[in-house]
């Protein structure tokens, strides 16, 4: 039998790998380029990613335009992880300015719109959870009545208890 928590790992597995593929299908666009009227005021995840050797920076909103250009490329470090973690240590400045204009300059960023984020995932796996203890609950019920069948002298098979545990 398949352990249920296998399978709802597998399933996330699977979801969060097509969400890398379609992420990393989309342009990378330089910062320097992105104009904030063209930035969608949807939900998703984003990727910066430095133009020379580094690490990217990923996150997740419910709006890129507040969160890319408000926060990000235009904001300030107080509103920005990205802004206050990674450019601000790079540069060596804590000045607006000069974060801003390193982002601009040195990072290129792209975007895919979510309608399943972290919150409705989470719901998912939970929900992937319920079932699973359902699912040994009903399991347990089946062992427990074969073994009230196997005292008695009653032979049976799982698909049978299955079948009536379903039925009830």
């Amino acid at each position: 039998m398949a352990d249920p928590f296998e399978e709802v790992e597998e399933l996330c597995d699977a979801y969060l790998e097509e969400v890398w593929r379609r992420l990393s299908s989309q342009e990378l666009v330089p910062c320097s380029q992105i104009e904030r009227d063209k930035i969608p005021e949807e939900a998703g995840i984003y990727e910066f990613s430095p133009n020379n050797e580094g690490k990217a920076y990923y996150g997740e909103t419910d709006n890129f335009r507040r969160r890319i250009w408000k926060n990000h490329i235009a904001g300030k470090q107080r509103n920005s992880t990205f802004r206050r973690g990674t450019i601000s240590p790079e540069i060596n400045s804590e000045d607006e300015g000069a974060i801003s204009d390193a982002i601009r300059e040195g990072y290129s960023a792209r975007w895919l719109p979510l309608k399943l984020g972290r919150k409705e995932a989470e719901t998912y796996v939970k929900n992937q959870q319920e079932i699973k203890i359902q699912r040994l609950a009903a399991l347990h019920r089946i062992q427990e009545r074969r073994n009230s069948y196997i005292v008695t002298g009653k032979e049976t098979d799982s698909l049978t208890l299955l079948r009536e545990d379903r039925d009830r």
